[in-house]
């Protein structure tokens, strides 16, 4: 028997922060923990990984991966690819940056 590589998502995590998110990005909960593949839907979902943990510090990339349904490996590249198109200023990711820089850390 083939095991899977994904952790295994979380009960009773705390959605708050994931549905403020998913509505500013005019998606749903479901869609970006969903196994779509779009770029669109993709580059939401990067987005979240990266707003997730640099807004709460005591989150870790394994705790990220169990909300959304990934390997905490695909959280880590999520993370590490906003952020460096963040700091090149890279024009498809500040409009959706402008979205969701806000959403407070209690959502």
């Amino acid at each position: 028997m083939e095991k899977d590589n994904k952790t295994t998502p979380t009960k009773g995590v705390d959605r708050k922060f994931l549905e403020e998110f998913a509505t500013r990005m005019n998606v749903t909960p479901e869609q970006i923990i969903a196994n779509d593949r779009t770029r669109v839907i993709s580059e939401i979902r990067h987005l979240y990984c990266y707003m997730r943990r640099e807004l709460y510090d005591e989150v870790t990339f394994v705790q990220i991966a169990r909300e959304i349904e990934r390997t905490p490996e695909t959280v880590f590249h999520s993370h590490r690819l906003i952020k460096g198109l963040l700091e090149i200023g890279y024009k498809k990711i500040i409009p959706m940056w402008e979205l969701v820089k806000d959403i407070p850390e209690s959502a």
